[in-house]
């Protein structure tokens, strides 16, 4: 029998990534649905409520991978960026940013979908295309979403999924030059992951399976908030300095903040200079900015920013060092990623002169593994408990296809 779906259209396809790719390419040519939603129908029909709440949710993509045995795949991940955040797992009950996607339960937006290049082939399994697919959205600058809620029983860790060698590498050639490939492969069989036979035939291997390329994806342009915008708010930002002994740059650095395009609500420099050193001349000299300078006498960096923290009495909080030189538009940009991302945090890059930025790096917002303390926009109730914000809209729903993939 027919499950009913009044959220918008049903389609059944085998669940492997040739039928999933084909069944994608035609549906994309015609749809206007604002998402499509893949689904194993052995988990049961999803709660349509569920679903239209999900997609008002910050990010582009929303699954159940981790409670589906996704976690710790592929295993030559761990090979090749051994060190990347990405790579560890959160618990499976909680909701987090992963790559590690399961099509069994995986909601995406279709404007990302066509972007990215729907379903790749290179990969034998469902379990491969799926990690394939969460790795190039996030290598994109998009923010994959785990959501346990989204099933329709309470979340359980799955069995862990088993993924084919072959797929195991077909993902590594994606996304790694083959140098690296070569190494993961030498470095798994080191260390048993896999057979030194199947390290070296499957290193050497060249795949003939088409791989969307990875391009980056621009966030829509009439989604930008204006700085007019941004004002109407009424944002109060804390501009957060520790500082020790470095007056000259500190110097250059709040008269930087006074040409701000938003104007700081309050600037906190934590000054754990030695008494006999301070420069008690600093609160006199920006006296038309709305400095405090507070001091410590037992330094440190941790704690310096945490006594701001607590002192602070903004809505976002920006963490700076003393040596940087910041642009006039620095918390306008940070804000506004902030507010049209629906984030809690939002952290930039810093170069070193006569260091610039690549070109292919300008105007690009992805998902950070890393909280830079010296260039990092923060809502303070995130500080306060730690967790991403969840917003809910009142507007009417998305339509939303759903995938039901049959067993093969």
């Amino acid at each position: 029998m027919q499950p009913t779906w009044t959220l918008g259209a049903l389609v059944q396809s085998k669940a492997t990534p040739a039928a999933l790719q084909q069944t994608t390419q035609r549906l994309l040519q015609e749809t206007t649905a604002d998402g499509v939603l893949y689904w194993d129908a052995r988990l049961g029909m999803p709660d349509e409520s569920t679903i239209a709440r999900l997609i008002e949710l910050p990010g582009h993509m929303w699954h159940a991978g981790l409670c589906l045995g996704m976690a710790g795949l592929p295993r030559l991940m761990h090979y090749t960026r051994p060190t990347w955040m990405f790579n560890v797992d959160p618990p499976h009950h909680v909701d987090a940013t992963s790559w590690r996607v399961s099509l069994r339960a995986c909601l995406v937006r279709t404007d990302v979908l066509r972007h990215l290049g729907g379903i790749a082939t290179a990969c034998t399994s469902l379990a491969g295309a799926s990690l394939d697919l969460g790795l190039r959205a996030l290598t994109a600058g998009l923010l994959p979403r785990h959501i346990p809620w989204m099933l329709p029983q309470p979340p359980a860790q799955g069995a862990p999924e088993t993924l084919p060698v072959e797929d195991e590498f077909a993902i590594a050639r994606s996304h790694y030059p083959s140098w690296q490939v070569f190494w993961a492969g030498m470095r798994g069989a080191a260390k048993g992951a896999l057979s030194l036979s199947q390290a070296v035939r499957h290193t050497l291997a060249r795949s003939t399976a088409q791989i969307p390329s990875v391009k980056w994806f621009p966030p829509p342009p009439d989604s930008q908030l204006t700085l007019e915008d941004l004002r109407a708010t009424q944002p109060r930002i804390t501009i957060l300095i520790p500082t020790i002994d470095r007056y000259s740059y500190l110097r250059v650095l709040l008269d930087q903040c006074r040409g701000q395009t938003l104007t700081p609500h309050e600037i906190l420099v934590i000054d754990q200079t030695e008494a006999e050193q301070r420069d008690h001349q600093l609160a006199q000299d920006f006296a038309d900015l709305p400095l405090r300078v507070i001091t410590m006498d037992e330094a440190g960096q941790c704690r310096s920013r945490n006594l701001g923290l607590q002192v602070s009495t903004g809505d976002y909080i920006m963490f700076l060092d003393d040596d940087d030189e910041i642009p006039p538009n620095l918390l306008e940009t940070h804000l506004r990623n902030l507010l049209l991302l629906r984030a809690d945090v939002s952290s930039g890059v810093v170069y070193e002169p006569p260091q610039q930025p690549r070109e292919v790096q300008k105007n690009r917002i992805r998902a950070s593994d890393v909280f830079p303390t010296n260039i990092t926009l923060l809502r303070r109730k995130s500080s306060e408990r730690a967790a991403c914000s969840i917003s809910h809209s009142t507007a009417a729903p998305a339509k939303i296809t759903i995938w039901v993939c049959a067993s093969i």
